[in-house]
């Protein structure tokens, strides 16, 4: 049951360690400040795809409501020609 605290102990002083829990701190920040820049990145892109959607979905409306009136023919009255 000793062993474990001592263990721990040397371990705690030894420079290695410390250099190895400094790398591994480090390690971490960097990991964390990398995922973060992907995740605005990721929620900018989300943005505006949102917003050409709404764009593309305005201008589909307008385009709906623009609706070209299909011309119409005028006849010529037929007359009766009697001979």
């Amino acid at each position: 049951m000793i062993c474990i605290p001592i263990g721990d102990w040397f371990l705690a002083r030894s420079e290695a360690f410390k250099i190895l829990m400094m790398k591994f701190r480090d390690h971490k920040i960097y990991t964390k400040t990398a995922f973060s820049k992907v995740k605005s990145k990721h929620n900018q892109y989300d943005q505006a795809l949102k917003e050409h959607k709404e764009r593309i979905e305005e201008m589909e409306k307008i385009l709906s409501s623009l609706k070209e009136v299909t011309p119409f023919k005028i006849k010529k009255k037929k007359t009766n020609n009697y001979d």
